[in-house]
């Protein structure tokens, strides 16, 4: 399963792995779970191999956890403790 999986890597054009890699690193800022490591890791590994730049690699996952972070900031700064409140009281009240 792995020689189908390096294969395959192998014949993706490598901005597509770049946006891949920038995309899980976005999301990893919303969905914590989701193993941006790893696909950082396959950058590594392309750079390593000749088939990439090391550059763009960390490039697209620094842009990636930048957009993340900043959506996370923004829905945080828009709804507030206000909305954790609504949600379940998840948010220490303002008089601690």
């Amino acid at each position: 399963m792995s020689a189908g999986l390096v294969e395959w890597l192998s014949h993706v054009p490598l901005s597509v792995l770049y946006l891949l890699m920038a995309a899980f690193a976005a999301v990893e800022n919303v969905f914590p779970p989701v193993p941006a490591d790893t696909v950082v890791a396959l950058g590594s590994w392309l750079a390593a191999r000749g088939q990439g730049s090391a550059f763009w690699a960390i490039f697209a996952t620094w842009v990636g956890n930048v957009a993340g972070a900043g959506a996370m900031y923004v829905v945080g700064r828009r709804h507030g403790t206000a909305w954790m409140h609504r949600r379940g009281g998840m948010a220490p009240s303002p008089s601690c």
